[in-house]
């Protein structure tokens, strides 16, 4: 059995890494700079920001959802999402 040898690695290039592979696409920082500026924001604001497909546009969301970055917060008939607070304390660095 398959072992994952990411604690072998120093901290400072394995959370670089992290960020690189979420900010890999040019719609995920658009939402998160997005995000950082105005807090939190229905889905309905962030689907128009980028020329992308409501499901392409709600994929990516649930990627940034799933690697704790963002919080959704379903209020129907809206869904409502914000920066995870813990997660994204360094966000503002790397974004500027």
């Amino acid at each position: 059995m398959a072992f994952s040898k990411a604690p072998l690695f120093p901290e400072l290039p394995f959370k670089q890494s992290f960020w690189s592979r979420n900010l890999g696409h040019p719609a995920r920082v658009i939402f998160l700079e997005y995000l950082l500026e105005n807090g939190t924001t229905a889905y309905s604001v962030l689907k128009n920001l980028v020329p992308l497909a409501p499901p392409t546009v709600s994929r990516h969301l649930r990627y940034l959802r799933e690697n704790g970055l963002i919080i959704a917060d379903e209020r129907h008939p809206c869904t409502f999402y914000s920066l995870h607070p813990a997660n994204c304390k360094n966000l503002a660095f790397l974004i500027t």
